[in-house]
């Protein structure tokens, strides 16, 4: 019968220990992920209801597309991604 060496009992456990710290680091990695994503789309979803509320509330886009004529994109490009994106 063949006997094993202490050594490579001990550095197999090592490889077994080291292989199991990174899979439980990779598991909180994509937990940590999931938990900003989720946070992402929470505070997306709230600032677009909130900002659905304030154009809503203020100007409509049809009201917008009457002005967007009297207005050169180059010089005012705030009111530019405003027509663009709420449309």
């Amino acid at each position: 019968m063949m006997r094993i060496s202490p050594r490579i009992v001990i550095i197999e456990l090592m490889a077994k220990e080291l292989s199991e710290k990174i899979r439980q680091e990779s598991i909180f990695e994509l937990k940590r992920r999931d938990e900003l994503e989720r946070l992402r789309v929470e505070s997306k979803k709230q600032l677009g209801v909130t900002a659905t509320e304030m154009v809503s509330s203020n100007i409509r886009s049809q009201d917008i597309s009457k002005f967007s004529h009297k207005f050169e994109a180059n010089e005012d490009i705030s009111l530019y991604f405003s027509v663009k994106f709420n449309d």
